[in-house]
C-alpha cells in the first residue's frame, strides 16, 4: 500500500513537472509572437502616400495622406484609434501647423489652390474651413499669427502673402518681394523666423515676421548646400530638411547652417526642449538625439517608421508592416539598454558578403571584391553628395548632373570609375541620365556598379521635359508600359506609388526650371 502511494505520488510529481514545462515552452512561443507583432493599435487605414502625423493641442493626433481617391484625413485619439475621418478628393501639396490651426494646401489639375483650415483644438474633423486661393502656390510657411506665406506658382520668383485665412472664404494675395532667381523652398521657425532660399544658387534669405508682413530681407551667401526645408523647423536652433538631415541654424557670427551629422533620417521630430526622436530607414529602432546631433537613447520597434509627432502628453508612432498601418506611443516602446555606438553605419551603408573572382565574374560583369584585408581600396562605391539605395543598387542625381560632378563625388579614384550610357558604351563627359551605369573597377574586376536614376527623367536624356510628361502619362493610362528603372525615375515624390501627383509634380518641375 505505502509502495503504491509513493508511486502514484512521483507520477503526480512528474505530471507537475511536465505541465510547468509545457507552460514555459507555450509561454516562450506566445511571447516570441508578440514580439514580431508591433503593440499599439491596428488602424484600419489603406497605407497610402506622403503621410504624416501632427499632434493636436491638447491631446491625439490628426493624420494626414495621399491615397488614390485624394486627401485622406483622420482624427486620431492618444491611443490611436479613429475618431473621425474626411476625405477630399484632390490630393494634398503641402501641410503646415503653427500656434492654433493646421493648414493643408490642395491644387487640382488646373493649378487652382485652396487651404485647408483645422483648429487644432478640436475635436472633430468635419468643423474646417476651406479658403479659395486667387493665385496659386506651390509651396507655403506659415507663420504664429496665421500669415501664409507662399511661392506664386505662376512666378516662382514672387513671393507672396495671405492673411487670415482661417476667417476666409476667399483670399487675395499680397505681394511682397521679387528675387533674383526662382524661390526653391522656404520655412519659419517657431520665432518668426522667416528663411527663403533661392534655385540653383547658395543664397538664402531672412526676414522677421513678429511685427507683421516683412518687406526687407537679410541676404545669406552660404558656402555649403542648402538644405531642402520643410514648411517648419524643429526649433528656433534645428532645422530637419527634406533629404533627411539635421542642420543647426547658425547666428549672425555663425554659418547660417551646419550639418550636425552624415546620417540620414526618415523622420524626426521635437521630443523635449533639448532632444530630438529620428527614425533610420531599414532600422528598427529609433534614436534620440541631443540638439549636438549625439544619440542618446535607442528604442525598438517592429516595422518601417513613417510618421512621427510629439503631444503634450506622449509622442505618437506611426509603422508600417507589410500593408498595414499600426499606431503606438513611445511610453509603449522598450529602450535598448546598449549606449549608441556613433561608429556604427548608418542605413545607407552596404557590406557585401566576400567572395572569390572567377572568370563568369568578368564575362557577365558581375560584382566581387579583392580581399580587403590586403588591399587599401574601396570595394564599394559611396558618396556624401549623392542618395545611393542598396536595395535595388541605384544611385539619385539631380537633372544636368554630369558625368565629372559625380565622378568628384565619389570615394575612389578618377581611374577606378567606369560609366556607361544607355548603349552600355563608356563615356568620359556630359549629362547623365536614367538608366545610366557607374562602376567601381579595381585591378581589372568590376566590384561595385550602381544604376543611374533621375527622378523625371523617364527617357534617359539627363533633362526633364515635356517628353518625359508625355511618358510618364502614358504609364498612368496604360497605353505605356515602363521598365522598373523608370518607373524609379517617375516616383517624382519617393512615396513608392506612380499616380497623378507624380505627374503635377514633374510638371510643376518642368516650369520651375525655365
Amino acid at each position: 500500500m505505502k509502495k503504491n502511494r509513493r508511486t502514484k505520488k512521483y507520477y503526480l510529481l512528474l505530471a507537475v513537472a511536465l505541465l510547468s514545462i509545457a507552460s514555459l515552452l507555450c509561454g516562450a512561443t506566445l511571447i516570441g509572437i508578440s514580439m514580431n507583432t508591433p503593440t499599439g493599435t491596428k488602424l484600419n487605414i489603406s497605407v497610402g502616400s506622403s503621410t504624416q502625423l501632427i499632434p493636436k493641442k491638447d491631446e491625439g493626433y490628426f493624420l494626414i495622406q495621399n491615397q488614390d481617391q485624394g486627401t485622406y484625413i483622420a482624427l486620431l485619439s492618444e491611443q490611436g484609434y479613429v475618431l473621425q475621418e474626411q476625405t477630399f478628393n484632390i490630393k494634398y501639396n503641402e501641410i503646415c501647423y503653427s500656434a492654433d490651426y493646421l493648414y493643408i494646401l490642395l491644387s487640382d489639375s488646373e493649378h487652382n489652390s485652396s487651404i485647408i483650415t483645422y483648429h487644432l483644438s478640436d475635436t472633430s474633423v468635419t468643423n474646417y474651413q476651406t479658403t479659395e486661393l486667387s493665385t496659386a502656390l506651390c509651396s507655403f510657411t506659415v507663420s504664429q499669427d496665421g500669415t501664409i506665406y507662399g511661392i506664386n506658382y505662376w512666378d516662382r520668383h514672387s513671393l507672396i502673402a495671405y492673411t487670415n485665412v482661417a476667417e476666409k472664404n476667399s483670399a487675395l494675395p499680397i505681394p511682397l518681394n521679387t528675387f533674383e532667381a526662382p524661390v526653391d523652398n522656404l520655412c519659419i521657425s517657431p520665432d518668426d523666423t522667416l528663411y527663403v532660399a533661392l534655385k540653383d544658387i547658395t543664397d538664402v534669405y531672412t526676414a522677421s515676421t513678429s511685427q507683421g508682413l516683412p518687406y526687407h530681407f537679410t541676404l545669406h551667401q552660404t558656402d555649403t548646400n542648402v538644405p531642402f526645408f520643410f514648411p517648419h523647423t524643429l526649433s528656433n536652433d534645428i532645422l530637419f530638411d527634406r533629404n533627411g538631415y539635421l542642420y543647426e541654424l547658425g547666428t549672425k557670427q555663425a554659418p547660417l547652417f551646419t550639418l550636425l551629422s552624415n546620417t540620414r533620417y526618415t523622420n524626426a521630430c521635437l521630443l523635449t526642449d533639448t532632444s530630438i526622436l529620428a527614425s533610420l530607414a531599414s532600422k528598427e529602432y529609433l534614436e534620440e538625439l541631443d540638439f549636438n546631433g549625439i544619440a542618446q537613447n535607442r528604442y525598438q520597434i517592429k516595422g518601417e517608421c513613417i510618421a512621427l509627432a510629439t503631444n503634450v502628453k506622449d509622442t505618437g508612432i506611426l509603422l508600417k508592416q507589410e500593408d498595414s498601418l499600426y499606431f503606438i506611443t513611445l511610453s509603449q516602446l522598450s529602450r535598448i539598454e546598449d549606449t549608441p555606438d556613433s561608429s556604427e553605419p548608418n542605413s545607407s551603408e552596404f557590406h557585401p558578403v566576400s567572395s572569390t573572382t572567377n572568370e563568369s565574374d568578368h564575362e557577365n560583369d558581375q560584382s566581387s571584391h579583392p580581399d580587403s584585408s590586403s588591399s587599401n581600396y574601396p570595394y564599394q562605391l559611396e558618396s556624401d553628395t549623392f542618395l545611393i539605395d542598396r536595395s535595388n543598387n541605384t544611385i539619385f542625381l539631380p537633372p544636368t548632373t554630369t558625368f565629372a560632378v559625380l565622378r568628384d563625388s565619389l570615394n575612389s579614384t578618377k581611374d577606378t570609375i567606369i560609366m556607361k550610357n544607355l548603349s552600355s558604351a563608356i563615356i568620359n563627359s556630359g549629362n547623365l541620365g536614367t538608366g545610366y551605369t557607374v562602376a567601381l573597377q579595381i585591378d581589372g574586376s568590376i566590384v561595385d556598379k550602381l544604376t543611374i536614376i533621375v527622378k523625371g527623367d523617364i527617357n534617359g536624356t539627363g533633362t526633364v521635359n515635356s517628353r518625359d510628361v508625355q511618358l510618364l502619362y502614358d504609364q498612368l493610362n496604360g497605353s505605356e508600359t515602363l521598365s522598373d528603372i523608370q518607373l524609379l525615375a517617375c516616383d517624382i515624390n519617393s512615396d513608392e506609388l506612380i499616380d497623378t501627383s507624380d505627374l503635377l509634380l514633374l510638371k510643376q518641375q518642368i516650369v520651375s526650371a525655365q
